[in-house]
């Protein structure tokens, strides 16, 4: 395993040179934000705070890099800046190349995006073996330099997602032990590994496989293997639940959030990208979100959040859980 993780190692050695060289020749923009906490049910979730996000409504101009970048088609495709470039990445044939994300809220690590790019694939397209597996050794690399990271993707316009490019994000973690809802997976005791469950005490369907203890240092023909069969089984009960949803709103274009972590991938179906708020303001819902995670752009936006309930907003943009049971259940062999 250790000759077959060297790219991986190299793209996360690379990661603070990377960040500096940008932030420094203006590749990368820095947005100070806090992160505070809020418990509902048991749950401590995370709010983090950027206020130039505020920006993000305002009109194009020199005054907002925000709305300025956005006028750019496709970040995913050559040439690429050297402030943001981490390098590329093969699996099984299949290449991938690595950048900063342009727009830092935590300073000691920025998000890493790896995307495909000798070909344009559509982020509505299922993850593959060779994607999944260079997503999980990417996330074996860090914890080998001592870092953390996790994995997420939003597959579909009402999973949050922002590109139609097909990319995988990482995001760097401050707790080792993972984000509110990995860790809520960890809590749960199963039977063994290898099966879908879901935390029934969650109001929204939710699918998750608990990986192999063994995973991170077997062969890479086992690891494609694993996830393959892991991200199949949970994307049949994602599709299931969209096919027993009563409201028929619910039957478009399947669209769902991927998270993953060294012991867990989970997938979460979607219904829609933003929850209306009171005031009518709508607030952006991506798979951080379903991670625990949410980002307001102002200290009375992060009240409302609080005082509206994170699982309740969680539970509007997600689906209802097409069985209705509990976790065991519903565990499915793989």
């Amino acid at each position: 395993m250790s000759d077959s993780l060297t790219q991986y190692e190299d793209v996360i050695s690379k990661l603070g040179d990377t960040y500096t060289k940008g932030h420094a020749s203006g590749d990368l923009s820095f947005f100070s934000s806090t992160t505070s906490t809020h418990t509902e049910n048991g749950i401590e979730c995370e709010i983090r705070l950027c206020p130039s996000l505020a920006n993000k409504d305002k009109p194009c101009g020199a005054d907002n890099p925000l709305k300025t970048a956005e006028k750019k088609i496709n970040p995913f495709l050559p040439p690429y800046k050297e402030g943001l470039h981490l390098g590329g990445i093969t699996e099984d044939d299949e290449s991938f190349v690595c950048l900063v994300f342009q727009y830092a809220t935590l300073f000691r690590d920025p998000q890493i995006h790896p995307s495909a790019f000798l070909e344009f694939k559509l982020q509505t397209s299922p993850l593959t073996p060779p994607e999944l597996t260079a997503a999980y050794k990417l996330l074996i690399a860090a914890k080998g330099k001592g870092r953390s990271f996790l994995m997420f993707f939003n597959c579909g316009g009402p999973s949050g997602a922002s590109q139609d490019h097909k990319h995988i994000q990482f995001l760097p973690l401050d707790d080792p032990t993972g984000p509110p809802m990995e860790k809520l997976a960890q809590s749960k005791r199963l039977e063994s590994h290898g099966k879908a469950f879901s935390i029934s005490s969650l109001p929204y369907a939710n699918h998750i496989v608990r990986l192999p203890d063994y995973l991170p240092t077997t062969a890479s023909e086992e690891i494609t293997d694993v996830l393959a069969q892991a991200y199949i089984r949970l994307l049949d009960l994602t599709i299931e639940t969209f096919m027993h949803q009563s409201n028929n709103e619910h039957r478009g274009p399947t669209a769902y959030n991927v998270l993953m972590t060294l012991q867990h991938l989970h997938l979460i179906p979607r219904s829609r990208a933003e929850y209306r708020m009171p005031n009518a303001q709508l607030l952006p819902i991506n798979s951080l979100g379903f991670a625990g995670m949410l980002m307001v752009k102002s200290e009375a936006e992060g009240e409302e959040v609080r005082e509206e309930g994170v699982l309740k907003m969680l539970g509007a943009v997600g689906l209802a859980d097409a069985h209705g049971e509990s976790c065991s259940k519903i565990e499915s062999g793989l």
